[in-house]
């Protein structure tokens, strides 16, 4: 589905979407893409938390 982006600006989204608060399904989706490509998103979701 996001086989067009590349991982940076798929990580971009996916904590833009966190920050911004977005539907709840769009963030699992692009977090299931990010996992399928074995990128991490725990630590910086984390960081994104905490503001």
């Amino acid at each position: 589905m996001f086989n067009r982006l590349d991982d940076q600006t798929l990580s971009e989204v996916y904590y833009e979407a966190i920050r911004l608060n977005l539907d709840t399904d769009f963030i699992s989706i692009l977090k299931e893409e990010l996992d399928a490509r074995g990128l991490d998103t725990e630590k910086q979701t984390m960081e994104i938390s905490s503001k």
